[in-house]
């Protein structure tokens, strides 16, 4: 009925990816996700959804491809700005990247999450599944919820 709800589409998607195990349930994902990006090419919240499926690391995933995950995300960002999700994982694109072992490599991606931050902070996101799950409070803003994502992000990532 409403073909045209990005919203929607992403909820589909992300219910198909919860669920999937096998070769062929995330084939089901990427075909929902292939099949609303035909319907409403601009719609973040999609575009977001793919950027996940690109970063499962599940075995049976055969679309996990880190490249095209940050491609999806970057038209996140540009499409749909007030999505905070897309922010938050693209966070977590940046900290799964990072070589904690090599300080150049930590310098460089400090510097590249620091950029992404002054995004976030500038677009003042107002939604998403991710992005309330991280809000503690009505008085939280950006910054706030950026701070405390990126300290559990890091802290999952050492542990």
């Amino acid at each position: 009925m409403h073909f045209a709800t990005g919203r929607l589409w992403a909820t589909l998607i992300q219910m198909q990816h919860s669920r999937a195990r096998t070769v062929e349930d995330f084939e089901v994902v990427n075909d929902t996700f292939i099949r609303a990006l035909n319907e409403i090419p601009k719609s973040g919240e999609v575009w977001c959804e793919g950027a996940r499926l690109a970063m499962s690391c599940h075995p049976n995933n055969a679309y996990t491809d880190m490249v095209k995950a940050r491609d999806y995300l970057e038209f996140a960002l540009q499409f749909t700005p007030q999505y905070g999700d897309s922010f938050l994982e693209m966070m977590r694109l940046e900290v799964m990247q990072i070589d904690l072992s090599d300080e150049a490599e930590m310098k460089k991606g400090t510097e590249s999450l620091n950029e992404l931050r002054q995004l976030c902070v500038h677009a003042e996101p107002n939604y998403g599944l991710l992005w309330f799950f991280n809000k503690n409070s009505i008085t939280d803003n950006a910054y706030d919820i950026w701070e405390r994502t990126l300290d559990e992000m890091l802290k999952e990532r050492k542990a």
